[in-house]
């Protein structure tokens, strides 16, 4: 029986890649921005009618040019994306979730709602169950407004299990909890 949080005697060797992987690739963001602001608040004054006029003015174009920017670059929705890799896989839905390890009645919401946010671990933990390529994962991830990150050490154990093929959520987790970081 697997036990996710057995310890083992022996180093296995995809923790010392892992290792390796995260020491070359981790950016360590701990130096303060030289660069500092400092805004002092001015007095309030009532506007003019030309003031005004031309913040609406402003406004009116500046809505009209969010608009247009949305609909040029609005990627489709996270739902969309999922369904387009599980129709490729060639999987039912109960077998992807089931790998995934997520829950029936989530996995319900998550195709029933396109407005619906999951969490970051659960589209890394579908994006597992179907064999994603690192690009692929990226793609769903950036769908559901979320990216990998090389400041994080535990996004980069992610990033290397799937960079190896490594994509049993049991195994990603063993690797995480082995380097004390927050399993799926």
């Amino acid at each position: 029986m697997f036990n996710l949080f057995q310890k083992k005697q022996k180093i296995n060797p995809i923790l010392i890649r892992v290792s390796k992987y995260v020491n070359d690739n981790y950016e360590s963001h701990s130096q303060e921005s030289p660069i500092r602001f400092s805004l002092k608040p001015k007095e309030p004054s009532e506007p003019s009618k030309e003031e005004i006029k031309l913040f609406a003015e402003e406004n009116v174009n500046l809505l009209k040019n969010l608009s247009s920017h949305i609909n040029e670059n609005n990627d489709s929705a996270f739902v969309d994306k999922l369904f387009f890799f599980i129709n490729r896989s060639g999987e039912n839905d109960a077998d992807i979730y089931r790998r995934a390890y997520v829950d029936r009645r989530l996995y319900s919401k998550i195709i029933s709602d396109k407005t619906y946010r999951t969490s970051k671990d659960t589209i890394i933990s579908l994006g597992a169950a179907l064999k994603l390529t690192l690009c692929e994962l990226n793609e769903l991830l950036n769908t559901g407004g979320y990216a990998l990150s090389h400041s994080s050490i535990r996004d980069l154990i992610i990033e290397f299990c799937f960079k190896s093929n490594i994509y049993d959520i049991g195994e990603i987790n063993n690797i995480l909890y082995h380097f004390k970081e927050k399993v799926l």
